[in-house]
């Protein structure tokens, strides 16, 4: 049992730095010049803004699934 008490917590603090991850990123692809000269470098400027709407929605995503109780991840409760 206490090895998977460890998973959990191992699973868990991945998926918050996962989240919080994504949030800083999709916030960086919408407000840093670094990131919109990037973007433009790889010729793909036109999806800078959808590509940081979608990375804060999914990081958004991972916190909430934590939070709700509702992951996937149920393995450690059997």
């Amino acid at each position: 049992m206490r090895g998977l008490s460890r998973m959990n917590l191992l699973y868990q603090g991945l998926s918050i730095l996962t989240g919080v991850g994504f949030i800083y990123y999709g916030i960086s692809c919408l407000v840093s010049p670094t990131m919109r000269q990037e973007f433009e470098r790889f010729g793909a400027a036109q999806y800078r803004v959808l590509t940081g709407i979608l990375e804060i929605l999914g990081g958004l995503g991972v916190l909430l699934g934590l939070c709700s109780g509702t992951h996937s991840c149920k393995w450690h409760r059997r």
